[in-house]
């Protein structure tokens, strides 16, 4: 199958790794991938062997590249990631339908907020936007086309969870004790990733937990250090930079916090932590109740009741353990072979509507 995923982003989010994820499993299965995406695409150093191609400006460049890369015999699929990909594609797929082109054209859609613009999800170009939380699809304002969105489990590699360093290492590392529970965070620096609030949070609770060490990954902005030093827990807080080892340190982790008030759904570190048999308390937004169940999710941004959440699951050892089992029990689920499984089922039903082999 000929096949080009399509992304406009430049950043290394969560649905741009599974583009990138996706674009692997395919090339893997023997199909014909390209990936057309800016030159300065984030994710394209981690995987230079692909078949990369570079976006151009405008719409008319957009179709003759990707006309290029459609074989003249035979059907092709084109996937859109990310909401500037995926309105061009909604408006050359409706071109290419009515012109008869043998090409389905999908989208991937990874966030529960209702999107502002309808019109590229009322015209015919999409054939099927898929999603990775039912309350996802059920937000699209596909109208008349309301069936034309599919669930589907985002996945994480099996690389992702591959360590380079012990456990003992990390934490050497660190410099914490083998005896001090830790407690950790991985996202970025957009403050509606919850960041602040977990530390207020850790803080507020900081001497009803066990001794602890709250570890943050993935945060470059001077604001989260000054942050913890005026609510007086330098000591015990460590904050790590943007890193592909994360693996590493969550390997480390007693407990997973996802703090986030964003409009996420299925978020990959919360996968990847689920993946290497770790606890996780989250907010209860997108698909993170289904995934580690509502008993351990509370209201995104509210410091209160991650405090509260905290001190429940920190000092229960059994409850954790617990927890660790079923989250590893449920990653099954986010195989990197059930995802491409799914995502060829519904290419070949699209192109089997339109007659196309």
């Amino acid at each position: 199958m000929n096949i080009t995923i399509i992304t406009h982003t430049r950043q290394g989010s969560g649905g741009a790794r599974q583009a990138l994820y996706q674009a692997q499993g395919l090339a893997r299965a023997g199909h014909t991938v390209h990936f057309v995406s800016k030159p300065d695409f984030e994710l394209r150093k981690v995987a230079p062997d692909l078949n990369w191609v570079d976006m151009p400006d405008g719409l008319c460049a957009l179709n003759r590249t990707l006309r290029s890369l459609m074989p003249k015999d035979e059907p092709s699929v084109v996937h859109a990631f990310h909401n500037k990909a995926v309105k061009r594609i909604a408006y050359l797929g409706t071109l290419w339908r009515l012109k008869g082109l043998p090409v389905a054209c999908f989208a991937h859609r990874g966030v529960t907020k209702r999107p502002g613009n309808p019109l590229p999800y009322l015209l015919p170009g999409i054939r099927t936007f898929v999603v990775n939380a039912v309350e996802t699809g059920q937000a699209l304002p596909l109208l008349w086309r309301k069936n034309r969105w599919r669930f589907v489990n985002n996945c994480i590699p099996a690389s992702r969870t591959h360590t380079t360093q012990s456990v003992a290492e990390m934490r050497n590392e660190m410099n914490i004790a083998d005896d001090r529970m830790v407690i950790g965070y991985v996202g970025y620096d957009k403050r509606e990733k919850g960041a602040g609030q977990l530390l207020e949070a850790y803080a507020k609770v900081r001497q009803d937990l066990p001794p602890s060490n709250l570890v943050m990954v993935g945060l470059n902005h001077p604001t989260w250090p000054k942050m913890a030093e005026e609510l007086g827990i330098t000591a015990d807080v460590r904050i790590i930079g943007r890193t592909e080892r994360v693996a590493d340190y969550v390997q480390t982790f007693d407990l997973l916090v996802f703090p986030s008030y964003f409009i996420e759904s299925q978020p990959n570190v919360i996968m990847e932590a689920m993946s290497l048999g770790k606890p996780v308390i989250g907010s209860d937004i997108g698909n993170i109740k289904e995934m580690i169940g509502k008993e351990f999710t509370f209201k995104g941004g509210d410091v209160e009741q991650i405090a509260q959440k905290l001190v429940q699951t920190a000092n229960d050892p059994a409850l954790l353990s617990r927890m660790a089992a079923d989250n590893l029990a449920t990653s099954e689920k986010f195989s990197e072979q059930y995802r491409l499984d799914a995502i060829l089922e519904i290419y070949r039903k699209a192109l089997a509507e339109d007659g196309l082999v």
